[in-house]
């Protein structure tokens, strides 16, 4: 793995290899969309704080690149970040991207409409992190019974394979 990271090309596929990992994640039914809710409710109070604090927009968007390591949200904000100098709405640059949910375009929307984008975007943080603690009751409530019987299954092998020999030996014997 090491000579693989010192060549150009190396690194070149390992980027690859480490963005395809990042799809596929993203793209699993349950995993992807906690990654999208988790993120989105961090990015939102984050420049809800910043927009509050007079933070300009775009300074806005290079801090908030810095939430997530995943390289979808990544260049999504990157572009988001490179096409609001032309003076296009901050709700149409995050719906033109597919990364992001379409409510969060929409609800920024109404926030530039009735111009409290930072009280707006804390509303969206808040929702988002009710969604994604909902998600992940969810998913709790689930893996629990599932676990109980994994240790259950895990058990009885162990019981079956102890005493199997001992039974074995009675056999011999006999």
């Amino acid at each position: 793995m090491d000579g693989i990271k010192q060549t150009r090309h190396g690194l070149i596929a390992l980027h690859i290899l480490w963005h395809c990992r990042q799809i596929v994640i993203q793209r699993l039914p349950l995993v992807g969309d906690i990654i999208v809710k988790a993120t989105v409710a961090r990015m939102s109070l984050l420049m809800a704080n910043l927009l509050a604090a007079g933070v300009s927009v775009i300074d806005t968007l290079e801090v908030a690149k810095t939430v997530s390591t995943n390289v979808q949200f990544l260049d999504a904000t990157a572009r988001i970040k490179q096409k609001i100098t032309t003076g296009a709405p901050l709700s149409t640059l995050f719906g033109n991207e597919k990364v992001f949910p379409i409510a969060l375009s929409q609800l920024m929307a109404v926030g530039e409409r009735t111009g409290n984008m930072d009280e707006m975007l804390s509303s969206i943080a808040k929702y988002y992190e009710e969604e994604f603690t909902a998600v992940v009751d969810g998913l709790s409530t689930i893996i629990e019974p599932l676990m109980i019987v994994f240790v259950g299954l895990m058990i009885g092998v162990m019981v079956v394979a102890l005493y199997l020999p001992i039974f074995s030996a009675g056999d011999a014997i006999r």
